[in-house]
């Protein structure tokens, strides 16, 4: 699954007590960092993100891949 706003998943190793997921290094850092270090973002910047973040997620959903966080907002 190839995609420009979606982590590449390259492995999963399990153990009897670990999982480990092997993802693609993005440089940068994690959304939630860049946001707290940025402050308030300008409305360009914002619809800009939230744009990716669903571009990605609807990539995911056409594989009938969810997000395991999304899906907490619905138990």
């Amino acid at each position: 699954m190839e995609h420009p706003y979606v982590l590449k998943l390259y492995d999963v190793l399990e153990t009897d007590h670990h999982l480990y997921l092997v993802l693609e290094h993005i440089k940068g850092g994690e959304l939630f960092d860049y946001i707290v270090s940025k402050g308030r973002l300008d409305r360009y910047e914002a619809l800009r993100l939230t744009s990716q973040i669903v571009q990605g997620l609807e990539h995911c959903h056409s594989f009938s891949i969810a997000h395991r966080d999304l899906s907490k907002l619905f138990d």
